[in-house]
């Protein structure tokens, strides 16, 4: 099982890289929370430039995936 720092680690690795929904979901391969590993991967109503992904459960933890303009993730927040 992966811990949440593990999936942190991983998903900073993607800094840099285009935003993928593949690869997120790669990242979060064998990690739960609340006994669920399913995910939910959307980009904000508002801001286009930020991506949110978490295990679809109330009170998950929720990641914060930011892209500049060429959708390249520049930063992975919690």
């Amino acid at each position: 099982m992966v811990t949440l720092n593990e999936l942190r680690k991983k998903l900073e690795k993607l800094i840099g890289s285009k935003f993928d929904k593949n690869k997120i979901l790669e990242a979060f391969k064998n990690y739960q929370e609340f006994g669920d590993s399913s995910v939910v991967i959307y980009q904000g109503d508002y801001d286009k430039s930020k991506y949110f992904a978490h295990i679809n459960q109330v009170g998950a933890h929720k990641f914060i995936i930011e892209v500049d303009e060429n959708n390249i993730i520049t930063g992975i927040f919690d």
